[in-house]
C-alpha cells in the first residue's frame, strides 16, 4: 500500500453552530461546505476538516449514490495538530491570544520546533506547530 497522506480529519461535536463559529469565524477556516444539524466541512490546504454532529452519525447509515458511509463517532476531547505556513507560528498564537483564547502550553520541542496548544468550543484539543514540524522523520 502506497499511501500519500490523510486527506481528512474529522471532529465530533453536539454543537454544529458554536464550532462552525469558532473554526468560521474565529480562526478563519474556508467553510466549503455543510449540513443543517449535520455537518461542516473545512478546506485547508489540500485536506479536509470535517466536523460532524456526533448524535447524526453516531447511529446512521448515509447514502450516496446507492451506496452507504458506515456509521462513525466518538466521544471525549480529540486532538488535531495544524501547521502554520513557514513564519507565521508567531503570528498564529498572536492572533489566538487577541482571540481570548487561552493557550493552555507551549512547548520547545527538542527537534528545535514550537508548537502550542488551545480548545475549541466543544474541549478538543487543538496544536499550531510550526512549519516543518514533522520533517525530520523522513
Amino acid at each position: 500500500m502506497n499511501l500519500t497522506g490523510v486527506i481528512e480529519t474529522a471532529l465530533y461535536t453536539d454543537d454544529l453552530d458554536a464550532m462552525q463559529m469558532f473554526y468560521q469565524d474565529k480562526l478563519g477556516l474556508e467553510l466549503i461546505s455543510g449540513t443543517k444539524g449535520r455537518s461542516l466541512f473545512f478546506k485547508i490546504g489540500r485536506t479536509m476538516l470535517i466536523i460532524f454532529d456526533r448524535s447524526y452519525t453516531e447511529d446512521q447509515n448515509i447514502t450516496v449514490n446507492g451506496n452507504f458511509i458506515p456509521s462513525h463517532a466518538t466521544h471525549g476531547r480529540g486532538h488535531i495538530a495544524f501547521e502554520a505556513a513557514e513564519g507565521d507560528y508567531e503570528q498564529h498564537k498572536q492572533m489566538i491570544i487577541d482571540l481570548d483564547i487561552e493557550i493552555e502550553s507551549e512547548i520547545d520541542w527538542p527537534s528545535g520546533k514550537k508548537s502550542f496548544y488551545f480548545r475549541d468550543p466543544d474541549q478538543h484539543s487543538i496544536e499550531i506547530v510550526e512549519y516543518g514540524f514533522w520533517e525530520r522523520l523522513s
